[in-house]
């Protein structure tokens, strides 16, 4: 008799639930760890003669990928607050840094941009991406001194 009543009055839902999934399958992955640059300390004197240029010195820095499995390549873009006189440099953060002075990355003569994007090939379980960073006068006036800082966060897209 159960089994009459509940054909003649089936079970109604009282509420619905929806499950949504995503994912994404990838060609790979690798490790990358984090990199502190310490640019050393220079005097006004070892700037540049002209604004747009970068400082007497320049600090070498690398990424460095590791433990990389099912990767031919990896896709870097550098994101990071661009300076406000030349965008192509990124901006000093320190909140007592002078304005005029801008953080510059190079790699393979090539200057890195807030914003761009650059390739790096990978033949086996490592990579690394060699890069310079340094000061750069903006110019806009006379050159100040000051603390610099630079947040740069490298969003990673593997091939």
């Amino acid at each position: 008799m159960a089994a009459t009543l509940a054909a003649l009055f089936p079970a109604v839902a009282d509420a619905q639930s929806r499950i949504a999934i995503q994912g994404r399958v990838t060609a790979g992955t690798c490790s990358v760890d984090d990199v502190s640059v310490t640019l050393p300390d220079i005097s006004l004197a070892d700037l540049p003669a002209q604004p747009g240029a970068f400082g007497a010195h320049r600090e070498p820095a690398q990424l460095l990928f590791s433990g990389c499995a099912g990767v031919t390549g990896i896709e870097m873009t550098f994101r990071g607050a661009a300076n406000p006189v030349d965008a192509g440099r990124f901006a000093n953060e320190a909140s007592t840094g002078p304005q005029d002075i801008a953080v510059w990355l190079v790699a393979k003569g090539q200057t890195i941009r807030p914003g761009s994007t650059h390739a790096l090939a990978v033949s086996g379980a490592d990579a690394v991406f060699d890069f310079h960073t340094g000061y750069w006068w903006v110019g806009g006036s006379a050159p100040s001194r000051g603390d610099v800082l630079a947040n740069i966060t490298v969003e990673v897209a593997y091939q």
